[in-house]
């Protein structure tokens, strides 16, 4: 089990989000994904996949929504990342939810985040998992 080195609130996630690399999401104590703006999954670290019983290499360059995780598919969820993604808003969002999808359902605490700065051009996008 990872150390919390990052915490999971806002200001610490936001502090983290210019300067991430994989070894570094890999070592926080949450998951964490990032996805582009159709929500191809980018990066997925260990502590997600531990969550939902998922190696990260398996899951790499699948859409999160519709192949991983089909029960984010919800006006909740698949709802904000679209109008993130859309009002290109520079903000976190935090909710609850149950993961459900081929698993033991499984309650979270959800963030989600635009990255603070472009790679190749294009903002991307976190969502943070944190079991409740």
């Amino acid at each position: 089990m990872a150390i919390e080195m990052v915490k999971f609130n806002d200001q610490d996630i936001r502090k983290m989000l210019g300067q991430v690399d994989q070894e570094k999401i890999d070592t926080m104590a949450f998951g964490a994904v990032e996805l582009d703006g159709s929500g191809k999954i980018l990066r997925y670290n260990m502590a997600e996949g531990e969550i939902v019983g998922r190696k990260p290499a398996d899951v790499i360059g699948k859409n999160f929504f519709d192949e991983v995780a089909p029960c984010t598919k919800s006006p909740e969820f698949y709802g904000l990342f679209t109008e993130i993604v859309k009002t290109n808003r520079d903000t976190f969002s935090k909710f609850q939810f149950v993961f459900d999808y081929k698993m033991q359902p499984t309650k979270v605490s959800v963030m989600m985040a635009r990255s603070v700065t472009k790679t190749d051009g294009v903002y991307t996008y976190w969502v943070f998992v944190k079991r409740m």
